[in-house]
């Protein structure tokens, strides 16, 4: 009887003890997340542009992985590894979730724009109000780039 009892504890103790292991995870600890960090964040995209995000989880002993997703994909899409694509304009929420605790994420706002065309100029022209100055002098040019649309870019220069 006493050999059955011991065989009983024994078993019982052996159960406990297994029935407390975590069979996800693997020999690691627990680490509870403080928070999730994106970085190279652009605040502004042109449509066609790809951006690289990468997602950083705190503490820094925490499981690094994060998915990755957008929650407006009409605008701008993300990849799993945090490539940004600009598909239209509008806003857009890119969003990195901690894998290993989904409560903990954070949101990135990128305003996507169409892109700026520039027609190629077809002449330059460069004109100052002084017609005579001395050698060492300084003079203000005024330099208008051609053709004369609402692409034009003026701008100013110094001479020596």
């Amino acid at each position: 009887m006493k050999k059955w009892i011991a065989f009983l504890l024994i078993l019982v103790l052996g159960l406990a003890l297994y029935g407390c292991d975590d069979p996800d995870n693997n020999g690691e600890d627990k680490v509870n997340i403080t928070g999730v960090v994106i970085e190279g964040n652009p605040t502004q995209m042109e449509v066609g542009d790809t951006k690289q995000l990468t997602a950083r989880v705190e503490p820094e002993n925490a499981l690094q992985e994060v998915v990755w997703s957008s929650k407006n994909e009409e605008i701008a899409t993300v990849d799993e590894t945090g490539l940004v694509t600009a598909v239209g304009e509008g806003l857009a929420e890119i969003v990195a979730t901690s894998k290993s605790n989904n409560r903990h994420s954070r949101t990135v706002t990128i305003q996507v724009v169409k892109p700026i065309v520039y027609d190629d100029p077809t002449g330059v022209e460069i004109s100052t109000s002084v017609l005579e100055f001395e050698v060492g002098s300084r003079i203000n040019l005024k330099a208008t780039v051609f053709p004369n649309e609402p692409n034009e870019e003026t701008g100013t220069a110094g001479a020596r």
